[in-house]
């Protein structure tokens, strides 16, 4: 599968982060987009991260650089495309 041209022309662009979502889907659940707290995100990175622990300090550093400069979220979802219109919507 080719990418869209367009990705391909910003592939460059450098962006800020804004927000780190942790997506978790559930069957028959409603939407909900909860904010974390930065300890509760930093953990739930860390666990999440699969080369985490080979980086040492400088995984520690740039988990925690990452965690204070976003906001964090849970997102709990039974239907995709009602997550992805959500999070559209918010950007």
């Amino acid at each position: 599968m080719r990418p869209p041209m367009d990705s391909v022309q910003r592939a460059n662009e450098e962006v800020v982060p804004a927000w780190l979502v942790f997506p978790r889907w559930k069957r028959e659940s409603d939407l909900d987009f909860t904010e974390v707290p930065r300890g509760e995100a930093f953990m739930a990175l860390a666990s999440n991260a699969f080369n985490y622990d080979l980086l040492g300090q400088d995984g520690f550093t740039t988990a925690g650089q990452l965690i204070s400069s976003v906001r964090c979220f849970r997102m709990t979802y039974s239907n995709l495309a009602e997550a992805v219109q959500f999070l559209d919507r918010l950007t």
